[in-house]
């Protein structure tokens, strides 16, 4: 996939390196594919019952999951074109954890993967980062860091054009930090890896306070075996959100969405399946605001 390499100038004085994985020319054989069911998510006047069988206030059936089965390995194939009408005007900028530069397998992985499936992805490394630095910077100074590469990120988009924003553990909360403000830039929908919803043995202390500001659709994907984010819990702080959410569960995951062995496949197949769900849900927001939808 092309890569196109730039900086930015962050708020704290320091350049960062940026990549923009871009998807390559769809071939001209390609045809296009239905957007699967799962999409139909995203339509806030859609219900459902929560467990026990009791009726949801409107808010909270604004959140969905989803839990394949464990031998799901995905649509890796799909062709870069096959959803192009609903991807060709997004962007993704995809922030990393608190840990792994975006030069880490994961993040590379995913660019790439994502790329390859027709949607645009943007990753950085955060000031810390690329200083070397071992500890991030406090949440604001962050969040600045994220709007600052999201505006350089919505240059060469057509006049149409909408970012998607998202991360890996920290950078995921960042996205929603930065899209909870009143000050936030256009953003179709978070896409949001491994949301550390507390601390390892502190599921007390939920890091979501903010959720009932974020008005915009939402992609949780976590794993079953996460210890930042018992599975109970986000799917009770996701009903908190102020717009439609998709809580998509890989079976016996980790944090970083990573399988045990015994699971019957690999952590690459786990990370395919969820790629496939990051598509399925931008060519969701993609085709709603190609249809003239404000969120």
């Amino acid at each position: 996939m092309p890569v196109r390499r730039f900086t930015v100038g962050l708020p704290v004085g320091v350049r960062t390196r940026c990549e923009l994985h871009e998807p390559a020319a769809p071939r001209s054989a390609a045809q296009p594919r239905a957007v699967p069911r799962s999409t139909t998510l995203l339509n806030a006047t859609r219900r459902s019952t929560p467990r026990g069988g009791a009726a949801a206030p409107a808010k909270a059936a604004r959140a969905k999951t989803t839990r394949p089965s464990t031998g799901a390995t995905g649509t890796s194939g799909a062709e870069p074109g096959a959803l192009g009408a609903q991807l060709q005007h997004l962007r993704l900028v995809l922030a990393h954890g608190a840990g792994a530069p975006m030069h880490s397998d994961f993040m590379q992985a995913f660019a790439h993967g994502l790329a390859r499936r027709g949607l645009a992805t943007v990753v950085f490394n955060f000031a810390y980062m690329e200083q070397g630095r071992r500890l991030p910077d406090r949440a604001p100074a962050l969040v600045e860091q994220l709007r600052t590469v999201a505006a350089r990120a919505m240059r060469g988009l057509p006049a149409n054009g909408r970012l998607l924003l998202g991360g890996k553990s920290m950078g995921g909360r960042v996205a929603t930090m930065l899209a909870a403000e009143t000050d936030a830039p256009p953003c179709a929908g978070l896409v949001l890896l491994g949301y550390p919803l507390h601390r390892p043995g502190t599921p007390q202390e939920l890091r979501a306070d903010h959720f009932s500001r974020v008005g915009v659709p939402s992609l949780f994907i976590s794993g079953t075996r996460d210890t930042l984010a018992e599975p109970a819990l986000l799917e009770k702080a996701v009903l908190r959100l102020g717009a439609p959410a998709h809580v998509h569960w890989i079976e016996e995951g980790d944090h970083s969405l990573e399988v045990p062995r015994r699971s019957g496949r690999t952590s690459e197949q786990a990370w395919e399946e969820a790629m496939d769900e990051i598509i399925r849900f931008a060519a969701g927001v993609g085709g709603a605001a190609r249809g003239g939808s404000k969120r």
